[in-house]
Parts: C-alpha cells; structure tokens; sequence
C-alpha cells in the first residue's frame, strides 16, 4: 500500500497570513494584510526592544535587519513588494518569524532566554495565587 503524505490542507491550497498595523493608538488604522509573505532583501543591522503576546511580559533587545523588501499578496491577488524600514521592517520580520514557528525569544542568548523562563515562572506563580 503507497503511502501518501501532504502538508498542504485539504481545501487545495496554504496561505501564510499576516495583518499589521504600526499605526498609532490615537490614529486611523492602517491595515497591512500580507498573504504569503516573504522578505527578498536584507540590509543592515537593528537592535530593538521587542516583546510579544506569546510571551507576555517580557520585552528585550533582538537583533534584525534594518532595512528589508518583501514581497507579498494582497487580498486582492495583486502581488506588492514593499520597501521597510525601522518599526514596519521589525514587524514585519517578527509576523514572518512566527508563520516559521520562531518567537523573538528564540533570537535570545541562552542566558536571556533563562531569565526569560524565570520571569514567566515567577509570573504564572503569581496568577495562580490571585485564582
């Protein structure tokens, strides 16, 4: 008997999805809705605080790319390639990080990455004692 395996759903096709908003709080919105992103060029380097709602709590230098391109879908169909800089490039790079199953912690130091366990540790801890 063949054995058959695939990793695209059953529907016939896989979309990676990213929507992103750098807008400010105060302001309009100014959605990004990125189908199948995928950065193409790369440039310089960034070090900026990062945190997530993955990881709740904890923020830390990660370092990137300065400047990137990507190029994506929009929800039109309509191919974009996008020139990023300062806090669009770092979103989208962290968006991109986590379709490919990384979080900003996984660009850590080991020893970041235990105080970040300890944090989140001593956190959890705290919650259950409210509950």
């Amino acid at each position: 008997m063949a054995e058959f395996r695939s990793a695209v759903p059953h529907v016939g096709e896989s979309r990676r999805l990213i929507i992103i908003d750098i807008s400010p709080q105060d302001g309009p919105r100014n959605l990004i809705v990125a189908v199948n992103p995928e950065i193409i060029l790369r440039d310089g380097e960034a070090h900026e605080e990062e945190g997530c709602l993955s990881v709740p709590e904890y923020y830390s230098r990660v370092e990137s790319n300065a400047c990137i391109k990507v190029k994506y879908l929009d929800l039109d169909g309509k191919e974009v390639v996008l020139d990023c800089a300062g806090l669009l490039a770092i979103a989208f790079q962290h968006e991109i990080d986590h379709l490919d199953g990384i979080l900003f912690i996984d660009h850590l130091s080991p020893l970041k990455k235990s105080m970040c366990r300890k944090k989140r540790k001593k956190t959890m801890a705290h919650n259950q004692e409210i509950l």
